[in-house]
């Protein structure tokens, strides 16, 4: 091999002549006794000569880290071999080599004992950080880290620098010393036999402990201690000792500064044991010396001390740090002195281990393997975009810094991160961590760190002080915004008390005015009914005053408005003194390019003018699988903690405080513990109580009550943790009030199929109701009872928890954090308008607000707004507005608005509130919903502003209602709102610009349509006829159903296989043929189910309805959430359509990307849905249904032919679908102004 070899620590004071430069010296003569080596040094001369006469680069002052990529590359080298350790920042470390053909880089990994030791060696914050960032450079960013022993291995992973494929064990060579002749006894005239130490005045090797332990042995009255001490001269360590024990001579102690090698040797000849009682190190050189010379070991077990002593440990130090620890070990070792001599060749038989020509040959293999595998590794992966990460992390105790911890590796694989703690001075890496460089949270530091480029940060804040610098951050570089907290009051107080510090004096007048403004908006927030249960019974005398909700509304707009609360320029950068009056919530929203919440509950807590201000995402917390816990292994465990084999368990996690009810979650265990039947119970309350009375009254609970427990009263290890969880058969959440955010204890239960009992209210409502059962808090026995008693209850629920958290695992969450950190990324291409773009674009959402019902028109919806929010985070280019009947008037709403209808109080009552829209000449307006029940008034609307110069756009999904009015509508009089479509089409459809369908069979028929109204003269005039390809993904899912997917589990679903039908029940859908075919397959396969998923509608005979109703095999979901309905298409052996007419058939296209095939019916534009996926029927042939039907359920194989056919289907997502909305109105310019496309 070609090996470039690092030199530095030869020609660098504190390293030359200590043990990196005798290592570096050791490398380097066996590497360049059989291969081409080359040195690697600084301008300058050497402290010590290197061991080898190679030839050398020297690096000149100032090399720009790509001038001394290429300089390196030039070499063409193999290996490039960093010997350099962390503490020297004048050596320049190699590492992140770019090109296909760039070497291997190895580091030599010697130890972090600063780590292990931070308040000691790492109290400044900025040496902390810069002692980090020399790591991540020199091992986290490397090839292969060579660890000098398997401890220092174990270290390099311990704190995130090294992987298990990326480290290797290389061991150490030791020279061996050539003592003087002189005896060491008659040099210092040491009176009598002495044992040695070689150590160092500094914390870890702690002499001063050695020599008050030796001076109270029992080895003092026989033998001499003689103590090296290489740094006296420097610190003064004989003087401190004489002035506090006298003259140790006297005593049997001897006290030598720094020797020279001959004298060093003749001592380890002339000793009879040696004893080194240092707390921590990363090889211990001093011990193979020792050994060398027949010389048996007392040290510590601890860290790589007991694998390089091997079998010569004579007598072990059990903990260093402690002197009556080492006063035994050593009267332990005078015993066997006095026993006789030792065996000398043991010890010099471990040190032959430790020679650098095995150190050379460890080192080839650990080159050849890792050559191995990297070969498996992209050749360059390219530069990532910067992304600073901005989060407490370990060890500040909070729930944010392990949930960061968690996803930064996962998100890194995406962009290059940068770790910004709120505190350096309390940061530590972890496996996690550790590969991830640091800055300060100032301003400055990130500036100076993003070189030259737009520093883009991603915050994570919560409610504590742990986000308190973080905050000033913020406010000087805005970034995305992850509000872990709807509510931070906690934070918002240490802040105000900081700046209050900063800038004494209290607000006046005018600010305390705005402050009750604000304040008024959130009271406004609370009383819409969507609002949890607790939050409107606590509001509920004043919403139940006849017209004081109203009043409260209309105050809100009004004191807003005259305290300027609405105002403030999204581009502002400083806040100023009116934002600084401002609550911290709304300072925070103001200050960020994006603000991201856990999920929908969290959002909805937020005043509805501040969703309007900036892009909202939520992403939701993320839950570990870990797999459901086996019987055996949950024995094991309860006999592990000694909790009885029969005790029905019952445990709570995480900050347990009053709004966690943590008193009523075990007073609730008490009382069923007595209940008639139940079980013993035996509760555990795992986590840190804020509250020192609740802690108070828990225990006192537990030992009025007698019954059994655990009451950790503060945070547990990880691993303790999560075993006393797995052991339980039910985990309890409650909540008094909100939160705001979902649970990441309760998340990790669902992860190990514990069962889970929560509050039906906040954020646990959009939780899947097929893995929690929710209870009212003044019912929570009763759901324990009903747990406890029903095994196949708990199997649902442990199923359902299992599968919800593979649907949101970390990978997945991380995924969807890099998407939207996307979005906002600096170097992401500006938007620019073409001169043929349009000015703006707003869409009108108002069909979504009109009922919620659940249909593939309000999917469609739902679904393309999502995705045009997601091109358009800042809403620049595509605003929302809805219709306001009563006024007339267009006004401004949210996505959010949207994803909450079914929580939301009619439009009437706040869609006033919302901003007016100012749709002016030129403007486009997009009609994306069905919005024709809106009547005649909304039709003049929109002609008037198309008189004005507005350009029309529709989303035409089917003509259905006007070429099938009679056949599958007559249940509708004539007159009624049915035949608003014709007059809608009528009067719109040739204003339009644009005519926006969902597939050809409908764009054929609305070109018909119009020449058949006189709209056009032929087909092909007038407005512009877009088809989209809908998505078959779900980016926007409809959670948190109050609705029949409680009764979806195992008990009705698993027992029989089934077919799954997902349509509205109506005439046109076709059910009657339906279920007569399946009675007839019944006959054959009595065991076949059929699962019916939609809303009824009154075309449906009540014949039929009653077949429904009756039929055992029938199991019939009439609203359903995302999750439930995923399960359902996972869960069926494939899916039916039997529809007689379709604008497209999304259920199918649903049904593939869920892996099911589909058998649909072969009408209206379902075979454009299906494509060759799907198997054909006529509509209206029963028999060929049934025998369709049948021979896919009778003939498995064939089945599977038709699901393998499905590997080769490739769906359109629901963002592509927006972007086709997009190029509609940009053209050309959409890409410029919404960034390129994804590759499929």
């Amino acid at each position: 091999m070609r090996i470039l070899i690092d030199l530095q620590p030869l020609q660098t004071q504190g390293a030359a002549d200590r043990g990196i430069g005798r290592y570096t010296n050791g490398l380097l003569r066996a590497l360049a006794a059989s291969h081409e080596v080359i040195g690697l040094r600084l301008s300058g001369s050497y402290l010590v000569a290197p061991a080898a006469d190679v030839p050398s680069l020297e690096l000149r002052p100032g090399l720009t880290p790509g001038e001394l990529s290429r300089i390196v590359g030039a070499q063409r080298v193999d290996v490039v071999v960093n010997c350099s350790g962390p503490y020297w920042e004048q050596n320049r470390i190699v590492s992140d080599l770019g090109g296909a053909d760039r070497p291997l880089v190895a580091s030599i990994f010697y130890d972090v004992i600063p780590w292990v030791f931070p308040d000691v060696y790492l109290r400044d914050p900025r040496v902390r950080r810069s002692y980090h960032n020399r790591c991540v450079d020199l091992y986290a960013r490397a090839d292969l880290v060579c660890g000098i022993s398997q401890h220092s291995s174990e270290d390099a992973q311990r704190f995130g620098y090294a992987r298990a494929e990326s480290v290797a064990t290389i061991s150490t060579g030791v020279e061996p010393l050539v003592p003087e002749r002189r005896s060491a006894r008659d040099r210092w005239k040491i009176p009598r036999p002495f044992v040695l130490s070689v150590s160092g005045d500094e914390f870890r090797k702690n002499p001063e402990a050695l020599i008050e332990a030796f001076l109270r042995s029992t080895l003092a009255r026989s033998r001499c201690l003689v103590l090296i001490v290489s740094n006296d001269a420097q610190t003064g360590f004989s003087r401190r000792m004489r002035a506090k024990y006298g003259d140790l001579s006297a005593r049997a102690v001897l006290v030598l500064p720094a020797v020279t090698e001959g004298q060093l040797g003749a001592l380890y000849r002339d000793s009879e044991a040696f004893v080194f009682s240092s707390s921590y190190e990363g090889f211990g050189m001093p011990v193979v010396e020792a050994m060398q010379f027949g010389r048996w070991i007392v040290s510590p077990r601890s860290s790589c001390l007991a694998e390089v002593a091997g079998p010569a440990l004579l007598e072990p130090i059990e903990e260093p740090a402690e002197v009556a620890s080492v006063v035994a070990a050593l009267d332990r070792t005078a015993r066997r002195l006095d026993a006789g001599p030792l065996d000398e060749t043991v010890p010099r038989g471990q040190a032959r281990l430790f020679t650098w020509a095995r150190v050379g040959r460890n080192f080839e293999e650990a080159v050849d393997r890792r050559c191995r595998t990297m070969r498996r590794d992209p050749a360059d992966a390219g530069r990532r975009p910067r992304l600073f990460w901005a989060s407490p992390f370990p060890a500040d105790v909070s729930g944010i810094a392990f949930y960061s911890e968690d996803l930064v590796p996962l998100v890194g694989r995406r962009y290059e991160i940068v770790l910004v703690p709120n505190t350096v001075s309390t940061f530590v890496p972890t496996p996690k961590t550790g590969p991830f460089k640091l800055v300060e949270p100032e301003a400055g530091a990130v500036r100076e760190m993003s070189e030259g480029e737009p520093p883009f940060v991603f915050y994570h804040v919560g409610n504590s002080h742990f986000h308190l610098d973080l905050l000033d951050l913020l406010f000087a570089i805005p970034g995305v915004v992850l509000l872990h907290d709807s509510f931070v009051k906690g934070l918002e107080g240490v802040w105000r008390a900081r700046r209050a510090g900063v800038s004494p004096g209290a607000p006046g007048p005018a600010s305390r005015f705005r402050w009750w403004c604000w304040r008024l908006a959130k009271i406004e927030r609370l009383l819409e009914p969507a609002q949890p249960t607790r939050l409107r019974g606590a509001l509920g005398v004043v919403a139940r005053v006849p017209g004081a909700p109203p009043a409260v509304r209309l105050a809100s707009r009004v004191l807003r408005r005259l305290a300027g609360a609405g105002g403030g320029a999204r581009g502002r950068r400083e806040p100023d003194r009116r934002a600084s009056e401002m609550p911290l919530d709304a300072q925070i929203i103001e200050s960020s390019r994006a603000t991201l919440f856990l999920g929908e509950h969290a959002k909805s807590l937020i005043a509805p003018e501040w969703l309007a201000r900036g892009p909202m995402h939520v992403v939701p917390l993320f839950a570990r699988y870990r797999g459901p816990i086996s019987p055996a292994r949950k024995a094991e465990l309860r006999r592990k903690y000694a909790i009885p084999a029969d005790a029905f368990v019952v445990t709570t996690t995480g900050f347990q405080t009053r709004t966690k009810l943590t008193n009523r979650i075990v007073a609730s265990c008490v009382e069923l513990e007595k209940r008639e039947g139940a079980p013993p119970v035996y509760v555990q309350v795992l986590g840190h109580f804020f509250e020192a009375d609740l802690l108070a009254e828990v225990h006192a609970l537990v030992e009025e009550s007698g019954i059994r427990a655990f009451v950790s009263g503060g945070f547990l290890d990880e691993d303790v943790l999560l075993e006393r969880v797995a052991l339980s058969d039910a985990a309890v959440f409650l909540r008094d009030w909100t939160t705001g955010g979902p649970s990441a204890g309760l998340n990790d239960a669902l992860g190990m199929g514990v069962p889970a009992v929560v509050t039906d209210d906040f954020a646990f409502r959009e939780y899947p109701a097929t893995a929690v059962l929710r209870v009212r808090n003044s019912e929570v026995t009763e759901g324990l009872l009903r747990l406890s008693r029903d095994d196949e209850l708990r199997r649902s629920l442990a199923a359902g928890g299992l599968e919800y958290a593979r649907d949101i695992s970390p990978e997945r969450i991380a995924a969807r954090l890099g998407e939207v950190c996307a979005l906002y990324e600096p170097g992401r291409p500006a938007p620019a308008m073409s001169d043929g773009a349009a000015s703006r674009v707003f869409v009108d959402l108002t069909f979504g607000f009109l009922n919620d019902a659940r249909s593939g028109l309000q999917r469609v919806e739902r679904e393309i707004a999502s995705g045009l929010r997601e091109l358009d985070p800042s809403a620049r280019h595509f605003t929302f507005v809805a219709w306001d009947g009563g006024s007339r008037t267009f006004s401004v709403v949210s996505l959010d608005h949207l994803k909450r209808r079914e929580r939301l109080p009619p439009p009437a009552t706040w869609l006033g509130a919302c901003p007016p829209a100012e749709i002016g000449g030129g403007d486009h307006l997009f009609v994306l919903g069905s919005n024709w029940p809106l009547g005649e008034s909304y039709f003049a609307d929109l002609l008037g502003l198309a008189a004005r110069g507005v350009r029309l756009s529709v989303l035409v999904p089917d003509l259905i209602p006007i070429r099938h009015r009679w056949s599958f509508y007559a249940h509708h009089p004539e007159g009624t709102t049915i035949d608003l479509f014709r007059t809608w089409c009528a009067q719109l459809l040739p204003v339009c610009v644009n005519v926006l369908t969902i597939s050809n069979h409908v764009m054929a028929d609305i070109e018909k349509l119009l020449v058949e109204i006189g709209g056009v003269a032929r087909p092909g005039d007038g407005p512009r006829i877009r088809v989209l390809r809908l998505g078959a993904d779900w980016t926007a899912p409809i959670a948190d159903a109050e609705s029949a997917s409680r009764a979806v589990g195992p008990d009705r679903l698993v027992e029989h296989p089934y077919v799954l039908c997902v349509s509205t029940l109506e005439k046109r859908k076709n059910h009657e043929r339906l279920l007569e075919a399946f009675t007839r397959v019944r006959r054959q396969v009595a065991n076949l189910n059929l699962v019916l998923v939609g809303a009824v509608d009154g075309s449906m005979s009540e014949a039929t309805l009653e077949l429904i109703r009756k039929s055992l095999w029938i199991h019939h979901f009439d609203k359903v959430d995302d999750a439930t309905l995923s399960r359902l298409y996972r869960g069926c052996l494939f899916s039916v359509y039997a529809s007689l007419d379709e604008g497209y058939g999304l259920p199918v296209v649903e049904s593939f990307s869920h892996g099911k095939f589909a058998l649909a019916a072969r009408a209206g534009a379902i075979p454009e849905a299906g494509e060759a996926f799907a198997d054909y029927f006529d509509p209206c042939d029963v028999a060929m249904l049934a025998e369709k039907i049948l021979g896919y359920v009778l003939n498995p194989a064939e089945l599977e032919g038709r699901v393998a056919l499905l590997a080769s289907y490739r769906p359109a997502s629901w963002r592509d679908t927006a972007r086709q909305v997009a190029e509609v109105f940009y053209g050309d310019a959409a890409t410029r102004v919404f960034g390129a496309p994804e590759e499929a």
